[in-house]
């Protein structure tokens, strides 16, 4: 009995310290400019959504610009982040600015339904970076479809 509970607690210590040491768990070093880059992604998605419902293609690229800046500054955000975190959040990032310089292309392309399917990957793209980091800074809610 007593080798059982000395298991279950290094057990719950070994949790407690991956949890401490887990920047998705633990305190970031700088909340405050993670959580508005990630609201600014958010709100770029929903954006482009708004513009692609409305037609207003040649608006996009200036988006994608906003989100590619943005995708940068919280790239500089997590610079002081330990490197197993960065590991994991970078190739995300660069998924999500792909996505993003996908949409420009195809709404130069003017072909709605190939903008909605890369308005699709991009916001699925930014959906993963944002799911990333803890709940407490992420924006309330991500579209990932838009209504048609």
């Amino acid at each position: 009995m007593i080798a059982f509970e000395r298991r279950q607690l290094l057990a719950a210590c070994a949790v407690i310290l991956v949890a401490a040491s887990s920047p998705t768990l633990a305190a970031l070093k700088s909340p405050d400019g993670v959580r508005t880059r990630l609201r600014i992604m958010n709100q770029v998605v929903t954006h482009t959504g708004r513009l692609i419902m409305a037609g207003s293609y040649d608006q996009l690229p200036r988006e994608s610009r906003e989100f590619t800046e943005g995708a940068e500054l919280l790239r500089t955000s997590i610079a002081g982040e330990p490197e197993a975190f960065k590991a994991r959040i970078n190739p995300l990032m660069r998924r999500a600015v792909l996505a993003s310089s996908d949409l420009n292309a195809a709404s130069k392309r003017r072909n709605p339904e190939r903008i909605r399917a890369a308005h699709e990957m991009f916001a699925e793209a930014v959906q993963h970076v944002i799911v990333q980091f803890p709940e407490n800074l992420r924006p309330p809610a991500v579209i990932t479809r838009i209504h048609r």
